[in-house]
């Protein structure tokens, strides 16, 4: 039996490894990878593959606990408030003293004192001392409640990794997986936030907010990884994309259709075309901008006046600015098309194979 030349084994051997890519890692950049390995292979020039490195952002978990009157608390406790829910609300809190507790948690205290105030300040056995001191403590309460939640969405454990870019991307498979129960959650913290910015202004009344559905939404959202990956799809896809363009625009004129030449090349570059970018990449592009319409507004309306409301801005706004992820992922998309478009209008006039 005669053996095969090494170099039948080793375009085998290539073809082995194309056709393997999307299924070592179902993600974005496997499908980056393949489509500009394909590219690579066709055109016999080297590229570079980017390597994705996210930046740390220091302000994701910058944010200072608001100043609260805990100190004078146990003063009102002991002048005489056990006789309405106030006084049994402050006496489980500061039992709790010295345990650490969820910002969230601490967050259902300043609004149920809140709440629960106005009741014990009507009462008649209240002394005018304890009167003072509770108005004043409820009139902080409410000024600060706003800030209460912006540490709680930047400190609570459930948040905290919420805006950190994932290590993994969005599956090709399930990229949508989540989505609504993310949704749902992100608009329960986002009604709240916007309650209690009514209730300072006097648009609402206080005994309106409703913490019961706090806790449901952070579970999901600790559990929720839509918004990680979703970053990181957008980011890796920009790299990818730039790096691409940046590639194959010098080489574009060695790659047009020629008449009397073998454009074989040509049609083979227009399938890797239609099945890895347009079937494949702009398929889960599609997905990823899907999600950042979905949870973008929602986003950006629960960390608006944070110390991460930049960050919020350059991943999910639409048109804030030139610099945003959104526009200069647009910007990279229409320059490749354009690339792809030149390439295929020369051919355009060229009979296959000729």
């Amino acid at each position: 039996m005669t053996p095969f030349p090494s170099t039948v084994y080793r375009s085998l051997a290539a073809v082995l490894i194309l056709l393997t890519l999307p299924a070592c890692r179902d993600n974005t950049e496997s499908l980056w990878q393949d489509y500009s390995a394909r590219l690579e292979r066709v055109t016999a020039q080297n590229f570079i593959a980017p390597d994705y490195r996210p930046e740390v952002d220091q302000n994701l978990n910058a944010a200072n606990r608001p100043e609260a009157l805990e100190a004078r608390l146990p003063l009102l406790e002991s002048l005489g408030l056990m006789h309405c829910r106030l006084g049994e609300l402050i006496a489980a809190h500061n039992s709790s003293l010295g345990r650490v507790a969820e910002p969230s948690e601490l967050l259902k205290y300043q609004l149920a004192f809140i709440q629960a105030a106005p009741i014990c300040l009507i009462d008649a056995r209240l002394e005018s001392q304890t009167k003072q001191l509770l108005t004043e403590a409820l009139l902080q309460k409410q000024q600060d409640a706003l800030d209460w939640f912006d540490w709680m969405l930047l400190q609570d454990r459930a948040l905290d990794k919420l805006l950190f870019i994932d290590t993994e991307s969005l599956s090709y498979e399930s990229a949508l997986a989540g989505l609504t129960e993310t949704e749902l959650a992100l608009a329960a913290l986002v009604k709240l936030k916007t309650d209690i910015m009514k209730a300072q202004v006097g648009q609402l009344s206080w005994q309106a907010l409703d913490t019961q559905t706090l806790d449901a939404a952070l579970a999901e959202l600790a559990r929720s990884r839509i918004i990680a990956r979703n970053m990181r799809s957008q980011a890796v896809s920009l790299l990818w994309l730039s790096s691409l363009n940046d590639w194959l625009e010098p080489r574009l004129d060695g790659l047009l259709c020629r008449p009397g030449h073998n454009n074989q090349r040509q049609e083979i570059l227009q399938r890797i075309l239609v099945k890895n970018f347009i079937g494949q990449i702009q398929r889960q592009l599609s997905q990823s901008r899907h999600i950042q319409r979905r949870l973008g507004d929602l986003l950006q309306q629960l960390y608006q006046g944070t110390a991460v409301e930049s960050r919020v801005a350059y991943f999910f706004a639409e048109t804030a600015n030139k610099d945003s992820l959104n526009i200069r992922l647009d910007k990279e998309l229409k320059r490749h098309v354009n690339w792809w478009q030149k390439l295929r209008d020369s051919c355009s006039g060229t009979a296959p194979g000729a």
